[in-house]
């Protein structure tokens, strides 16, 4: 099974829908690749706006903004999503990439900590970010397709 083959058949039926004319027999790919109305809409969103690039947000922080355990939701389309989170010297923190109720990517420590997350299906995330030891303050940096 081809997926671009699904794609081509996809847009396909959408401009004959478009146009009005009679749709073509749908015989390529498997009939489990059929457009829905949704994934039509979705296709059509896709050409008329298409995606562009990735985005990248940086927010800052101290032990106060810890103390209630610092949580940061993420919107995103499928990629990779990179987290940077650097940390003042004395400041120990904990930093967890949540899909839904699942952690997909933990670390812990000082100084600069990175993790990358397939970013699949779900278009949101949650980053927490909580102190391990110290005291001091945090730069939190998402890289996001």
């Amino acid at each position: 099974m081809n997926p671009g083959e699904g794609w081509a058949e996809t847009f396909r039926v959408l401009n004959q829908r478009r146009l009005g004319v009679a749709e073509s027999p749908w015989e390529i790919v498997t009939q489990s690749l059929y457009p829905t109305a949704a994934a039509l809409t979705a296709a059509e969103q896709d050409v008329v706006d298409p995606w562009r690039a990735g985005t990248s947000t940086a927010q800052t922080g101290g032990h106060a903004d810890l103390e209630d355990a610092n949580v940061h939701p993420v919107h995103s389309l499928d990629g990779t999503l990179k987290v940077t989170l650097r940390s003042s010297a004395g400041l120990r923190l904990a930093l967890d990439v949540y899909a839904s109720s699942t952690r997909v990517e933990h670390a812990a420590g000082s100084g600069t900590l990175s993790r990358s997350a397939a970013v699949c299906g779900a278009r949101t995330y949650r980053i927490r970010v909580t102190e391990v030891r110290g005291k001091g303050t945090f730069r939190l940096t998402e890289a996001k397709p």
